[in-house]
Parts: C-alpha cells; sequence; structure tokens
C-alpha cells in the first residue's frame, strides 16, 4: 500500500450523507450542549481504568480479549489480523482483536441506513456530508480523552483536532498523515518534487544551468541531439509539480491565487512545450497508463531528465536505475526555477491528512476504541507500524536511533508482499501513519534514491493548510462550474504542452480564460477567498497572509 502524498482523496458519495441525515433529527449545527458532543440517547459505559495525562491507559487496562470491528472504506485494505508482527505485537499489547471489514461507499450506504454501526469507520474523507455530520453517529474524540484516557491528547495534535471541529466545538474524527506546523518546522518532513537528470549526462554536458527557460530548452535540445536513444523529458504532471518548481504561490494577501494563469507557471510551460515541440518529449507519456509508463521508463533509464512529482511513490522505480547503474543515476538539479526572485514553494501532505478514523456512537468499547486511537498515535504505536518489533524486525541503540535489520530491509525491498504478510512492513497498518517517526531511522527509512530530492528541496517545503478543502460546497453552482473548470485545465494542460506554435499556445490560454469566465469564475473566486479566510482564521494567521515562499 502506498498513499498518495498529494492526499488526492476522492470524497464518499453524497448518498451517505443523506441515508446519515435520514436517521436522525438532530441539529447539524450541532450548537453548544451539555451533553460533551455525544450524540442524542447514547450514554457513555462507566470507565474501566482511573486514567490520567501522564499515561496511557491501555497500559493499565487488564480488560481481556477486548474485541472491535473497524469499517475501512477502502477495498484494497489488509483484512488479515494477527497473521503478521504489526498486528500480533498491537494484540499483545492491548489485548485487543481487531476484525477488519473493508468496503466501498455502497457498503458504508449499507452501514447508514441499517442504524448499525461498527466500532470504527475510517471514512475516506472528512469534509463530506457524512463527516460534516458526525456528531450524530460518531463520538467526540474530546470527550472520550476526558472520560477514559487523557493521554490521548498528549499524542494528537491539538492543531489537527481544531482543524477539523464541528461547529459544536468537537472534534469526531482523526486523519493519517496530517502535518501540523510544527512538523514542517521540524525538518522530519520530506520534499518530494524535484527535476533530475541522469548523473553521467550532466556532467558530460559540463554541468549545465538549466534555471531560466532558454537555457531549459537549449540544454533538452542538446541532450535529444546528443543521445537520441533515451527519452529526452519525462513528467508525472505538468501543472502542481512544475507550479510548486516555479514558486507560484497557493494564496496571495489573504486569497486564493490562481496558479493555472500565472505568467511565470506559463513561461516556464511554454518552454515545456518547446521541448515537445523539438521531439523531447515522448507522446505515449500523455496516454491513459502514463503513470504505469513513466515508472517503467525510470526504472529502465530511458528518460534523460524527468519532472518528478511525489518521488516517494517513484522510489522503486528510481532505485532500480541507480542500483544497476550508479554512475548515471538521477539527481536533482536547478531547473524549472522562480522567475520573480521567490523560491520554490514544494508541496507535502497537509493538516487535512489522509482517511479519517470515527469512534462511532455504537461501539461496544468506546474505552478500548479510545486506548487503540492513542496507542497508534503515540511513539510506541507509530515505532510499531512502521518499523515492526524490536529484535525481530529492527534494532535500536543508546540513543534512540532505530536502524531496520538488513535482512527485513532486503526483504521489504525485493518481495514486498511477503513483508507485508509475515511483518506487515513497510506501512501495512497505516491508517494513522506519520512520516516525522521516519526520521528515527534516517539511514534505512527511505530509499537511498530519494536523498537527491531530500538534500535539494531542504528549506523549500512550504505549508499552504489555508487552501486546502475550500472547494465550493457540494451542489451548488460554483461547485458543479469549478469542477468543470479543473476538468477543462486537465485536457488545456495538455494541449499547451503539444502545441507547436507559440501562437497557438497563447490562444489556447485565452480560451481556458474565456471558458473561466463563462462559468462563473468570479463567483467562484469569491467562494474561494471566503474560505481561505475562514481557514486564516481558524490557523491564527493573518487575513493577509501569502504563500511563505519569500
Amino acid at each position: 500500500m502506498k498513499k498518495s502524498k498529494m492526499i488526492g482523496i476522492a470524497a464518499v458519495s453524497l448518498s451517505a450523507g443523506l441515508l446519515l441525515a435520514a436517521c436522525s433529527s438532530s441539529n447539524a449545527s450541532g450548537s453548544s450542549d451539555s451533553s460533551g458532543g455525544v450524540p442524542s440517547g447514547v450514554k457513555l459505559p462507566a470507565a474501566r481504568v482511573k486514567a490520567t495525562s501522564s499515561a496511557p491507559a491501555w497500559k493499565q487496562d487488564t480488560k481481556k480479549a477486548k474485541t472491535l470491528t473497524w469499517f475501512v472504506d477502502q477495498t484494497w485494505w489488509n483484512v488479515n489480523w494477527g497473521q503478521d508482527a504489526v498486528t500480533k505485537q498491537i494484540e499483545k499489547e492491548l489485548n485487543i482483536k481487531i476484525n477488519f471489514v473493508v468496503g466501498d461507499d455502497t457498503k458504508l450506504n449499507t452501514y447508514f441506513a441499517g442504524g448499525n454501526l461498527p466500532d470504527i469507520i475510517t471514512n475516506d474523507s472528512m469534509t463530506n456530508q457524512a463527516a460534516q455530520t458526525a456528531n450524530k453517529w460518531a463520538l467526540p474524540l474530546q470527550t472520550l480523552a476526558s472520560k477514559y484516557d487523557p493521554y490521548f491528547n498528549t499524542v494528537a495534535s491539538s492543531q489537527t483536532l481544531d482543524w477539523y471541529k464541528l461547529s459544536n466545538g468537537y472534534s469526531y474524527g482523526y486523519p493519517g498523515f496530517s502535518n501540523t506546523s510544527a512538523d514542517y518546522s521540524s525538518g522530519n518532513i520530506k520534499p518530494e518534487e524535484g527535476f533530475v537528470i541522469q548523473k553521467s549526462i550532466y556532467d558530460a554536458l559540463g554541468q549545465p544551468k538549466m534555471d531560466t527557460p532558454a537555457d531549459f530548452v537549449k540544454v533538452e535540445k542538446e541532450i535529444k541531439a546528443k543521445y537520441p536513444k533515451d527519452i529526452t523529458m519525462g513528467f508525472t504532471d505538468l501543472a502542481t509539480t512544475v507550479q510548486d518548481l516555479a514558486g507560484v504561490p497557493y494564496y496571495k494577501d489573504g486569497k486564493y491565487y490562481d496558479r493555472n494563469t500565472d505568467s511565470g507557471y506559463l513561461t516556464w510551460l511554454d518552454a515545456i512545450r518547446q521541448v515537445h515541440q523539438a521531439g523531447g518529449i515522448s507522446d505515449n507519456d500523455f496516454s491513459n497508463n502514463a503513470s504505469t509508463l513513466f515508472q517503467q521508463n525510470l526504472s529502465s533509464g530511458k528518460y534523460a531528465t524527468a519532472i518528478v512529482g511525489g518521488a516517494i511513490n517513484q522510489a522503486a522505480s528510481l532505485q532500480q536505475w541507480n542500483s544497476a547503474h550508479p554512475a548515471d543515476q538521477y539527481i536533482v538539479v536547478n531547473a524549472i526555477t522562480p522567475l520573480n526572485g521567490l523560491k520554490p514553494d514544494l508541496s507535502q501532505a497537509g493538516i487535512s491528512g489522509w482517511l479519517g478514523n470515527y469512534i462511532t456512537k455504537d461501539c461496544k468499547d468506546p474505552e478500548a476504541a479510545i486506548e487503540l486511537f492513542t496507542y497508534l498515535l503515540s511513539e510506541e504505536g507509530q515505532i510499531t507500524t512502521t518499523y515492526g518489533v524490536e529484535g525481530q524486525t529492527y534494532t535500536k541503540d543508546s540513543s534512540g536511533q532505530i536502524k531496520i535489520m538488513p535482512a527485513i530491509k532486503d526483504l521489504t525491498t525485493n518481495n514486498p508482499t511477503k513483508a507485508a504478510q509475515e511483518y506487515g512492513m513497510p506501512d501495512q497498518f497505516a491508517l494513522f501513519g506519520h512520516d516525522k517517526y521516519k526520521a528515527l531511522d534516517p539511514t534505512d527509512s527511505y530509499s537511498p534514491a530519494l536523498t537527491t530530492f531530500f538534500d535539494w528541496g531542504k528549506g523549500l517545503l512550504t505549508p499552504e493548510f489555508p487552501t486546502e478543502n475550500v472547494a465550493p460546497k457540494t451542489g451548488t453552482i460554483q461547485a458543479t462550474n469549478y469542477l468543470a473548470i479543473q476538468n477543462n485545465w486537465t485536457t488545456e494542460n495538455i494541449a499547451l504542452v503539444r502545441a507547436t506554435s507559440e501562437s497557438q499556445f497563447n490562444s489556447i490560454v485565452s480560451q481556458y480564460k474565456s471558458f473561466q469566465n463563462s462559468h462563473g469564475w468570479s463567483a467562484i473566486q469569491s467562494s474561494l477567498n471566503s474560505q481561505v479566510q475562514a481557514n486564516l482564521k481558524k490557523l491564527n494567521m493573518s487575513s493577509t497572509a501569502s504563500t511563505p515562499n519569500k
């Protein structure tokens, strides 16, 4: 399992929220109440443990054979509990068994319609209608922590909890891979974007400058001429990654910024167009299987250069080539750089995180459930889910630095299926995962092929929290038009790179802007700006803040 670092999560269907709403007449706005945010008619059982904030409750809870049913709204999720080292260790430490159930939106709808929910639900969105009405079907995490396990507040991020508070002041779900401001500042979150070139080619050309559009086109044409058997340039995408490298802001002066029409970005996109016009980009890379083809071409070294976003998801392909051809390994160099004196604003997973985990109102043992949440968020649980079991899959020295055992590292690299089945590694139990714990093993946690991205991108990650979850509300005309504009851009973005002349390029840009205007762009901007302002307030940021890439 590999999550997308850009967190491109599909929302749960609206029908789930509608079915849910039909099950309850409680006020969705969740005005202030005296119930602690607990849904009407639900009475929490008495606590077994007299817990404090100084120690996790699971270490004191002596109840044996606790069992919870956990539904994950992802059909690929591994349901085999207790068969690998990771889940065996969790079961041993918490005296708990998990019965995983997987499904899609239809299965989730069935649960809501039937009114008999599993103990825990992992929803594939925390912004859809089901998530926004969680006060009807889930238990508030703050209340559960107060009653059963105050230590939860020690390991859970207050910024993440605040980000997902409903209007009644309570948080009901907690995501995995939610990066906070402190995480970005720590340096433990790694950059994943860059322009790579094979080292042997770069050296043979005299390590040329590629940081202006003119030099970029010149060098790419030279590569095309001198290395005709290679594909001159590949790419993961020609929008977000190029915009990030070019330092295009996400928001400016407290307002949503239209990155697609930024002049600096379009200048670079025209440079890439010229590379394509000179035969440096394969038209196969625009096909429906472009993602698979990109990985194949990376692993076989067919690309002389490439624009790479989400490098962690490309690590296996990069490493396969680099290991076999160390002299030709891919390295990140300065190219597609800002034209306005700013610096690149590389993106990573934001505060919204990935998926959302909820303890439901029908949970048979909410005390065990919040203990499990606490464990999975704690360093102890994160080490288990990231590295496995000490002495079995990793060693730890006196300073606390972890090192995955060579045999396990070899297995996860060369036989990931067996590693997952026997050890639950790597990242097989990632519903509460967080990349910052990779720093405990700085040498073995990441593929060596990623080091070049980490070194080049150091200090260039910029949190863009104010622009998360800003899309117009589903069901509105603005939402419909916004989706149409996004779909149109997907087509036009490719058309721009494949344009045969600068005049055709400019004509396509004009067509896109006309399409925006004819689909109510001004009203959409107003909606986007309003949500950015709401997010800035939630984050205690200035109402005139801009992307921090100066």
